[in-house]
């Protein structure tokens, strides 16, 4: 099964079995795309949660990576 689309519209449920890449003061880490939607309303899309994340150690949002 093709993954869907990686934009911020998308319902958080659509990218089940998708990662995140973030990147902060202690490198790189993946994030199941599914803990954001077990912990968002079902209709919540990843422009909703993006904004929220935060590492744990110092508390920045994550960096983007572009390629």
């Amino acid at each position: 099964m093709d993954a869907p689309p990686f934009v911020l519209n998308t319902r958080l449920a659509e990218l089940h079995g998708t990662w995140l890449q973030l990147s902060c003061c202690k490198g790189t880490t993946y994030l199941p795309v599914r803990l954001l939607a077990g912990a968002a309303p079902p209709h919540a899309r990843l422009r909703d949660v993006l904004p929220r994340l935060r590492c744990k150690d110092c508390h920045d949002r994550p960096r983007p990576r572009w390629h």
